[in-house]
């Protein structure tokens, strides 16, 4: 499979939910192992689900974009998924759904819990240079964190009864496609030059353009939601990080782009990213990648702290 934008599938395999669940483990602990065990007693069936990395390289980066930029929306709260939609996730070391083992609870976490078989795939696959694409994973619960108050350090504070009181099954399980993009880790302050817009451009352009590709082979519209949830894990600008994402989406041709945000602070970012790539693709008809990655770095977003 290869996207006329350069994203070329290099590897492809179908994962059957019950076999994954014989032949490989969940690295769990504490309360994330209370959620995990509930819901590994449920029923294994469903169908395959389709796994593929992918890669692909930016275009030339002065050449015109050629076609309108995402529709963007900003919402706050965590992701609500569909069937013909796609939910991302981030990957610093290269592995994915990576936070397994650790005892505070993000919103990365949340994702992997709720489907269920998404740890014995971080098991099945290993570590490999991402984009990944997950296409059909089950939903199988639902974690309340916003309402419960359990995000954070204070899921590994809470009493189990607490943690599974905010869980409840999806009946039927839904199906879920998931794109895990890499992301860079900031251990020390800095400034988003061009080489790091860039660098986390290409990043999230892969991604993008999988996820363009795939969606034409599934014959839907590629319609990307994007979490601000790893800023803080990452020490990165929910500004940077917004307007990146938008740039890569653009770049990619990706049909449409909702911004989940957590905080005020990601909120008002994302807003302003919005704003940018929209006046943008209304003002500028011949922009290109290197005017929205120069627009981007002038603003000297800081990171690392």
């Amino acid at each position: 499979m290869k996207h006329t934008d350069g994203a070329v599938a290099t590897y492809t395999a179908q994962y059957d939910p019950a076999e994954l669940r014989r032949s490989y483990s969940a690295p769990y602990r504490g309360n994330k192992f209370a959620v995990h065990a509930l819901n590994a007693m449920r029923p294994t069936n469903g169908p395959p689900v389709d796994v593929s990395r992918w890669r692909a390289e930016l275009p030339p980066v002065r050449a015109v974009f050629g076609h309108a930029p995402p529709v963007c929306t900003v919402t706050a709260g965590p992701y609500r998924y569909t069937a013909s939609e796609w939910y991302q996730d981030y990957s610093v070391s290269g592995a994915v759904f990576e936070q397994q083992s650790k005892p505070h609870f993000s919103q990365g976490d949340q994702l992997a819990l709720e489907h269920r078989d998404a740890a014995y795939l971080a098991e099945a696959v290993g570590t490999g240079r991402a984009p990944w694409l997950f296409v059909n994973l089950q939903r199988t619960l639902r974690i309340d964190t916003t309402r419960s108050g359990l995000d954070g350090p204070a899921f590994a504070r809470a009493t189990v009864g607490d943690v599974l009181g905010a869980v409840t099954f999806v009946d039927p399980p839904t199906l879920s496609n998931l794109v895990v993009t890499e992301t860079l880790y900031h251990a020390s302050p800095g400034t988003y030059d061009r080489a790091t817009v860039t660098a986390e451009v290409e990043n999230a352009f892969a991604g993008y353009a999988a996820v363009v590709c795939a969606s034409r082979l599934l014959s839907r519209a590629a319609h990307v939601h994007a979490g601000l949830w790893h800023c803080t894990a990452t020490h990165s600008s929910p500004d940077a990080v917004a307007e990146i994402l938008l740039a890569a989406a653009w770049a990619a041709g990706v049909s449409a782009v909702t911004l989940h945000t957590y905080t005020d602070v990601q909120t008002a970012a994302a807003e302003r990213a919005r704003q940018l790539v929209e006046t943008m693709g209304r003002c500028c008809p011949s922009a290109s990648l290197f005017d929205l990655i120069d627009a981007i770095a002038q603003r000297e977003y800081a990171y690392g702290h």
